[in-house]
């Protein structure tokens, strides 16, 4: 896999990146938290999409983007001889084969499955092939010899098995506990066994029993079967008699309550009687009630006029009072605005003096202003006039006359004396010409007395004008008042002829006292006359009362003869109450016994489920027994099965170990051989995982620091060429992040000097630092900074640089410190 190009848009701080990778050694340099590492997420979220990105899609997408900007990565890189281009968003993705310009997969999910079949790596696969991590040089030379061990281990993939072996033990476990739990809720069988066999006797007792009272009930009901049809018909008999009796002792009540509503209605029918002729000895005072009432009633209508005159009057003579007062108010009025009439012809003369006024101050002053801005203006001129002949005076004396006129440059030999005494007199007359100019500015520094008077006669004048206008707003309040009172007047006279008008209308001939007099002859005639209408009420139903009676009366026969047939039907039916209650013992007695049978048999019954309950639930218990039994038969055999497994998976698992640690070996000597040009020729990591280099065919006791970064690096890429060289793939690429750690000058420079012999092996070493020394002597450096003011990553190329351009050669042989 060899990298073209990287576009990056909108992704982590950076806004708008791009980066051409070339062949040999290039370095990503930058200080911490620039944007360096990002660019290697940006290249595998390209390839692996989501599961390859730090965080969710909103912490992807840079901070200060626009809300609706796009985040997308452009990887553009070369495969077994063609040219893949990947486009991928938070939303979508996108591929592109060689110059084709229709992508060939167009799904998020489909473009990581397709990358991960074409590259025959995983994630992990591939960020262990290409990439070296973080201080991971360092953190391999400071690892126990275990901990390495678990280490390649686990980057070479190994740990599958170790967790498959983990899920073998656990599921071991589980299934152990599982054989524990289901035979702790086993039971004994021989006391199922009892217990089965005791209640089968049980039930052998009870079904007989319940044979027994199931043969007492079929007697008892047969005896019953022979008594029912006499005791029904003996029942049939009692109710008719009882029925009978009821009936007859209604009738005799009713009878009797007949007789007392006859008694009743005779006594109210007399009362009737002597209430008629009282009614009719009242009726001859009913002609004088009504003729008393006609006559009260026109008399009271004469009094509500009478009532209605009163009113007006006392509306007539507070109208009299209103339009005296009106009218002699109206007349002060008219005297005063009389007397304030040329009031508004003085305001305007007034108004004309003060604009007259106004226009005076205004122009004098805009002429004083104006003349004291020329003076000013003509004192700053001469001013400046003086300041450039006083200049040009003191660079002729400066020159002496030897020196050039400064205006017609001509020498002032024979004329310096007069050509100064020239200036002099100049500067006399421009300072005299100030010095005027200054006392004529003092003499206008107050106001002109034109423009102090105006302005006093305009104070005057406006103090006068607000003097007339109160006095006009009063004026034309009281005429508004005046002009009130004369509507007012107006409307009240109306008023006023209204009202003797309607007094005019009023009917005369109200007398109170023969009113009164009515009224208590009227209070007589009343009595009598609800007297008179209560009688009518009650004798309404005189007619009514002697239909009732008759009707009572008839009703009275009628229950009679009824209670005559009740007693002959009541001896036809020849009842004894003796009989029947002998009948009635002997049918209870036996309806008894049967009953009590009932309930034995019920209760052998439920003897009889309830030990066939017993019995199920035992033998329910039994076959659970058997079923657990072979249930733990089977969990046995899973469980043996698991163990093993696990024994296998170890053993797998040591021996994938021990064949990783020859092939590691043998790939790291190789690689130590082409970094030291044959100085040392074999490494080995022996069976506890401690490195091992060979000087002449023998173990180093000690190795120097120089040393131990060969050799873990040695190692590092040899676990990267194995799971290249798994995967089916060549490696071309090596990405280095980070990988200095704490190591110190000399022994970073030996480490680049150790990459610079690897671009025979490897098209492209990408390495990322943040430390400055390194860049130089690099094939291609990538500068990446953090630019505050835009809060994005700037990130700049820069060309080839030799380590003959910075004073170095090319060793012919690594010599290590």
């Amino acid at each position: 896999m060899r990298l073209i190009s990287l576009e990056l848009e909108n992704f982590r701080q950076h806004k708008d990146t791009r980066i051409n990778f070339s062949d040999g050694i290039t370095i990503i340099n930058g200080s911490n938290g620039s944007g360096k590492s990002t660019i290697l997420e940006a290249i595998s979220w390209a390839i692996y999409g989501t599961e390859a990105a730090r965080g969710n899609k909103d912490s992807i997408k840079w901070n200060k983007a626009p809300a609706r900007s796009k985040v997308k990565v452009e990887l553009t890189f070369a495969l077994d001889n063609e040219t893949y281009k990947v486009i991928r968003w938070l939303d979508k993705a996108e591929i592109y084969l060689d110059t084709n310009p229709a992508p060939i997969v167009t799904t998020q999910q489909e473009i990581t499955k397709y990358l991960t079949d074409k590259l025959g790596m995983t994630k992990d696969e591939f960020f262990n092939t290409y990439f070296t991590g973080q201080k991971e040089l360092n953190f391999l030379g400071n690892q126990k010899p275990i901990e390495r061990r678990k280490f390649i281990s686990k980057v070479l993939n190994y740990e599958k098995v170790r967790e498959s072996q983990e899920k073998v033990r656990s599921d071991k476990n589980n299934i152990t506990n599982e054989i524990l739990g289901i035979k702790q809720g086993l039971g004994n069988i021989e006391i199922l066994e009892n217990e089965k066999n005791e209640s089968q006797e049980k039930l052998s007792v009870a079904s007989k029993n319940l044979e027994i009272k199931q043969a007492e009930l079929k007697d008892y009901k047969a005896k019953l079967g022979e008594l029912l049809p006499s005791w029904s018909k003996v029942k049939t008999l009692k109710e008719d008699f009882n029925r009978y009796n009821t009936e007859l002792k209604y009738t005799i009540d009713k009878l009797n309550d007949i007789e007392k509503n006859i008694e009743n209605l005779k006594s109210e029918n007399a009362d009737l009687e002597l209430k008629t002729k009282r009614l009719e000895e009242l009726e001859k005072h009913l002609d004088q009630y009504k003729k008393t009432e006609a006559k009260i009633q026109e008399l009271e209508k004469l009094q509500k006029h009478e009532y209605e005159k009163q009113k007006l009057l006392v509306q007539l003579e507070n109208i009299n009072q209103d339009l005296s007062q009106h009218e002699k108010k109206l007349e002060e009025l008219s005297k005063l605005t009389e007397a304030n009439r040329n009031i508004p012809a003085q305001i305007l003369v007034i108004q004309g003096e003060m604009d007259k006024l106004k226009l005076t101050v205004q122009d004098e002053t805009r002429q004083w202003l104006s003349k004291k801005q020329e003076i000013k203006t003509l004192i700053s001129q001469k001013e400046k006039e003086l300041n450039k002949v006083a200049t040009q005076s003191s660079i002729i004396e400066q020159k002496g006359e030897d020196g050039a006129c400064p205006t017609c440059e001509r020498t002032l030999k024979g004329e310096f004396e007069k050509v100064t005494s020239h200036f002099k007199e100049v500067i006399q007359d421009i300072s005299k010409e100030i010095q005027e100019l200054v006392n004529q500015e003092e003499s206008l520094h107050s106001e002109p007395e034109i423009i102090t008077t105006s302005r006093s006669k305009l104070e005057h004048y406006e103090k006068k004008f607000q003097d007339f206008s109160k006095i006009q707003g009063q004026y034309e309040e009281k005429i508004k008042l005046a002009e009130t009172l004369k509507t007012e007047i107006i409307k009240k006279k109306g008023l006023k002829e209204t009202i003797e008008e309607n007094l005019k209308k009023i009917p005369e001939g109200f007398d109170r006292e023969l009113l009164e007099k009515l009224k208590d002859e009227f209070a007589d005639l009343k009595k009598i006359y609800d007297e008179i209408l209560g009688l009518k009420a009650q004798t309404m139903n005189k007619d009514r009362i002697k239909i009732v009676l008759d009707a009572a009366t008839k009703n009275k026969q009628e229950e009679i003869n009824k209670k005559t047939e009740l007693e002959n039907k009541t001896k036809q039916l020849n009842y004894s109450e003796e009989e029947y209650k002998n009948l009635e013992e002997l049918v209870f007695n036996t309806e008894k016994a049967a009953n009590q049978v009932q309930y034995e048999v019920v209760k052998a019954e439920g003897e009889v489920k309830e030990i066939n309950a017993l019995l199920n639930r035992i033998l329910e218990a039994e076959k659970a027994y058997k079923d657990k039994q072979k249930l733990i038969k089977s969990k046995q055999e899973e469980l043996n099965y698991l163990i093993e497994l696990d024994r296998f998976y170890g053993y797998f698992l040591e021996k994938l170990n021990n064949q990783a640690r020859p092939e590691l070996s043998e790939y790291a000597s190789k690689f130590l051989m082409e970094l030291t040009d044959g100085r040392y020729s074999h490494l080995e990591l022996n069976d506890k995982y401690e490195i091992c280099l060979y000087d002449d065919g023998e173990v180093k006791p000690v190795i120097s620091g120089g040393e131990e970064d060969i050799a873990n690096l040695c190692i590092r890429l040899a676990i990267s060429q194995m799971i290249a060289q798994r995967s089916g793939r060549s490696l071309s690429l090596l990405i280095l992040d980070e990988v200095f750690g704490s190591l110190d000058e000399n022994r970073r420079n030996n480490v680049v000097s150790l990459l610079y012999s690897l671009t025979n092996n490897f098209e492209q070493v990408i390495l990322i630092t943040h430390i400055e020394d390194i860049k130089e002597g690099i094939d291609n450096i990538i500068k990446v900074e953090y630019d505050e003011e835009q809060g994005c990553s700037i990130v700049t190329s820069s060309g080839l640089y030799s380590l003959e351009d910075i004073g170095l050669s090319k060793p012919e042989q690594l010599e290590l410190i």
